[in-house]
């Protein structure tokens, strides 16, 4: 008898169907106000991370001081860069990459396109048209003209790319070869930023500044292919 006391006693107890209606509820207002803090915080604080092997997205300190100067942040126009690449290209991803970097640090100084001459052909014919120049290359056309800026001189020179403000940077020139033979050239690395950086400098400065070079005309030697002499202002020249 007593045993069957103890099983009678020992009821299921009621479930609080309230108490833990009221706990879901709680934890789904929770998981949304997360939710909804965490898109805010990403779209307002948003830092792209750099997980390649050899940092290759992340650009320079002397190209971050750049594009974060008075000069390009500053400006009352922004600085346009349009990339004709092709997206069949193997550089699209890369230059794209890179390309929406520089336009990210710029905050609002410089403002990017990237147009494939290929497909769409009516940009490209607007492009081609607005800068004098036939897309048969991919090339990045960066304009630093300001609202400000002179008209370009009547005559053949009376066309927006006569501009000093106006920079066309050919992408087959951020490539880095090896010649293995004759005829035989291996791509062993890219020079993106290095050209891109100072073609934008140029851009932005517009007149180019003056160099003299005084040497001993007697002691220099033309014996090889590329004379320093004819590399120094092509050297020269990327940077203005």
């Amino acid at each position: 008898m007593a045993a069957e006391t103890n099983t009678k006693d020992k009821s299921p107890r009621s479930i609080r169907r309230v108490a833990v209606g009221s706990v879901v509820v709680i934890q789904l207002l929770l998981a949304a106000a997360a939710f909804l803090s965490g898109n805010y915080l990403s779209a307002t604080h948003h830092r792209n991370w750099d997980l390649s092997k050899n940092n290759e997205f992340s650009l320079s300190p002397l190209t971050i001081k750049l594009l974060s100067s008075d000069a390009v942040q500053q400006r009352e126009h922004p600085i346009k860069i349009i990339a004709a690449v092709r997206k069949s290209s193997r550089h699209h991803t890369r230059l794209r990459a890179i390309g929406e970097e520089y336009a990210r640090l710029s905050k609002g100084g410089i403002e990017i396109e990237f147009i494939d001459y290929v497909i769409d052909t009516d940009r490209a014919n607007q492009t081609a048209e607005a800068y004098d120049h036939t897309f048969v290359d991919d090339v990045f056309v960066i304009d630093a003209r300001t609202g400000d800026e002179p008209a370009p001189p009547e005559g053949e020179n009376a066309t927006p790319a006569a501009s000093a403000h106006i920079r066309f940077v050919p992408v087959e020139e951020m490539l880095v070869f090896r010649t293995d033979g004759p005829n035989q050239r291996t791509q062993v690395g890219y020079q993106y930023e290095d050209l891109l950086t100072s073609s934008l400098r140029g851009a932005i400065e517009g007149t180019p500044r003056r160099f003299n070079l005084l040497a001993d005309t007697s002691l220099l030697q033309d014996s090889s292919r590329d004379p320093p002499w004819e590399t120094l202002p092509t050297t020269l020249r990327r940077p203005n």
